[in-house]
């Protein structure tokens, strides 16, 4: 993918300024040389050889977003899964950035914050294509009405929210006698912060900036993929046959999502797992739309294909459009896990689900675990669930909103 390609980078575009209203961080950084002493101030805290301090947070969550939806397909009910699944996804994003969840799954609704994270989501995502916006907002700020104000003040309660989380983390390290402080992935990064370490994050508020922008991009995607996968996996009984089968060979009985044997790195040797994680991003990634690149200087632009642009022009490869090209992924419609089994670099190439080579997803090894328990602890756990009259094709057809989400709104299963 000649614009994500690290060899020739493409700077971020405007888009990215104006949808986090000019707070620069890891993700928003148009300078590629800021970002990389950005990304090297985290280290291998991503990888999937460092993530696994982070496992029983995750598997934590993952349980008890099963026992809440197992709950009611025990009692007969037709279950939505989709709530659940984002819960899940926002809570573990939470307490693995935090420290401290947001008690969705626990309370078994959103609370204010989480609500503040999805409507920062969707309004700063408009704003990035829609410059106007933020015309708009200032003017609002003069309409005396409290929802649209208690509207356009959700990035600021989720910033001091962040900030008070941080300020508890660096507490918590300052005050640690042992050494043994709650696993989050910032803090090493604040723990460096306190002595000569310091060498890449220039200041603090780059630290909460960052915190920010992981918290947010994490709440809801993840949940999106996973609910997909799930219904993909039910509507295609060849692929859950198999997968059955696969599972089969953990040695285990229903109902065992609690066992503490079924650890990330288990599953990352069952192969067709793997391959259906693949189709599943493929498929279902939460951000389908082309985020913005712009062309560098130098030549005076960049041969695309048979079009030259000039430099400074704004180009995006849209994940829907590039990952269902059919001269790379025949039939690209249909939920084929097999087709990962014989890779060529040209599907990898085009698999955008955690963005390009040369800016890819901070989090993407935590969202993998995420993906993999969830789908191989559910499955386990709910060996005769089917999908409810009501979730049909139709029904779970994109809404192309900011984030994918199904067009009715739900993702409805029940036992069989």
């Amino acid at each position: 993918m000649l614009i994500h390609s690290p060899q020739d980078i493409y700077p971020k575009g405007e888009w990215f300024r104006r949808a986090t209203l000019g707070m620069e961080n890891i993700v928003t950084v148009i300078d590629h040389e800021k970002y990389k002493k950005r990304r090297k101030a985290f280290g291998n805290l991503f990888s999937n050889s460092c993530i696994g301090i982070l496992e029983p947070v995750v598997r934590k969550h993952v349980n008890m977003c099963i026992q809440k939806i197992k709950r009611g397909l025990d009692k007969g009910e037709i279950v939505d899964v989709l709530p659940w699944i984002h819960y899940l996804a926002t809570d573990t994003i939470a307490e693995v950035s935090f420290g401290n969840s947001f008690g969705i799954l626990e309370n078994e609704k959103k609370t204010s914050i989480a609500h503040d994270m999805s409507t920062w989501v969707v309004l700063g995502a408009l704003q990035g294509f829609f410059p106007i916006i933020g015309w708009f907002k200032w003017m609002a700020t003069y309409v005396p009405h409290p929802g649209l104000k208690r509207l356009l003040n959700s990035e600021y309660r989720v910033k001091e929210y962040i900030q008070k989380a941080m300020e508890d983390i660096r507490n918590e390290i300052t005050n640690c006698k042992d050494g043994k402080t709650r696993p989050t992935v910032f803090s090493k990064v604040l723990n460096d912060t306190r002595g000569s370490e310091i060498k890449n994050l220039e200041t603090i508020e780059e630290i909460k900036n960052d915190a920010f922008i992981i918290a947010v991009a994490g709440s809801d995607s993840a949940g999106t993929t996973g609910t997909y996968a799930i219904w993909a996996i039910i509507r295609n009984p060849g692929v859950r046959q198999k997968l059955d089968a696969e599972l089969t060979t953990l040695g285990l009985g229903d109902n065992n999502h609690h066992n503490p044997s079924i650890t990330n790195e288990k599953l990352r040797q069952l192969p067709y797992l793997e391959l259906i994680m693949q189709e599943a991003l493929r498929m279902f990634g939460s951000t389908q739309y082309g985020l913005p690149r712009t062309v560098p200087g130098g030549n005076g632009g960049r041969q695309l294909g048979p079009y030259f642009l000039p430099a400074g022009t704004t180009v995006s490869a849209p994940p829907y459009t590039i990952q269902r090209n059919p001269d790379l992924f025949p039939e690209p419609h249909t939920f084929k896990p097999e087709r990962w089994l014989h890779a060529t670099d040209d599907m990898k190439s085009a698999s955008l689900a955690f963005g390009g080579a040369s800016r890819r997803c901070l989090g993407e090894h935590l969202a993998m675990m995420e993906l993999r328990l969830l789908i191989a602890l559910f499955f386990i756990s709910c060996p005769k669930v089917g999908l409810a009259d009501s979730c049909t094709d139709e029904s779970m057809e994109f809404d192309p909103l900011v984030l994918i989400t199904p067009k009715g709104h739900k993702c409805e299963l029940k036992l069989y």
